[in-house]
């Protein structure tokens, strides 16, 4: 029996044997019983969020270490298929979002920006002389 159960079960008693103030007091310790059993569950809660915030926060800092900003885009350190990810999104709310590449320009699903490798910006600047 938990602790709710327990006071109320002498509030039972109390009501049969007639004591009508300590049927009161029970009856109020029920509800401040009922009040801690509540403020546990949501600080329960809250510890759980904040766990998973922590666990969130430490995946992203594992994932910085591990990135390289080379061409316009990050990349993962000795990942071999050489997967780009956005910059924007990684500097500016810490997701990892797969770039779609087109040739030499890259864009973002998650933020819709797009992005010209460094090869492809010099031969538009090449080419722009050149008329």
């Amino acid at each position: 029996m938990g602790l709710v159960d327990n006071v109320k079960a002498a509030a039972e008693i109390a009501q049969k044997v007639g004591s009508i103030e300590l049927y009161r007091q029970l009856l109020e310790v029920q509800q401040a019983a009922m009040e801690l059993t509540e403020k546990n569950a949501a600080l329960f809660r809250e510890v759980t969020n904040l766990k998973d915030q922590l666990r969130e926060r430490d995946e992203r800092e594992r994932l910085g270490i591990d990135l390289e900003f080379t061409g316009n885009v990050y990349v993962r350190k000795g990942d071999t298929t050489r997967a780009a990810y956005c910059p924007k999104c990684w500097d500016v709310d810490r997701k990892l979002v797969h770039l779609l590449r087109a040739g030499a320009a890259f864009k973002c699903i998650n933020c819709n920006q797009s992005w010209l490798s460094p090869q492809a910006r010099s031969e538009v600047r090449i080419g722009s002389f050149e008329r």
